[in-house]
């Protein structure tokens, strides 16, 4: 449904929220609005943490725009099935100190 007339004049759509039965679950990762394509090395090596070395956490670090919070969705898609409630999404894009790292690693 086409919306407002931006400035330019061109015209856009607002994009309606998908509804989560989990949405309110501290922890529950965005549901990606696009398909992924891809990243089959990246994505094998990280789902091999936790099912077979017993890693109970995985930092993915880079530059801004290549795909970290994606390739971190996809993998916890791809492990759901195996740890069920025991995956958990912590966005550290909101925080400025990196003393609040931990603290908020640990709350969620």
């Amino acid at each position: 449904m086409a919306d407002r007339t931006p400035a330019d004049g061109s015209q856009f759509q607002l994009v309606p929220l998908i509804p989560r039965p989990d949405r309110g679950r501290l922890g529950a990762p965005p549901i990606p609005l696009t398909s992924f394509v891809g990243r089959e090395r990246e994505i094998a090596a990280l789902t091999f943490l936790p099912r077979h070395s017993g890693a109970r956490l995985a930092t993915l670090t880079g530059p801004g725009g290549v795909g970290k919070t994606r390739l971190a969705l996809r993998v916890i898609e791809e492990l759901r099935a195996d740890f069920a409630d025991e995956v958990a999404f912590v966005s550290l894009a909101p925080l400025t100190d990196p003393n609040l790292v931990a603290a908020t690693v640990a709350h969620v």
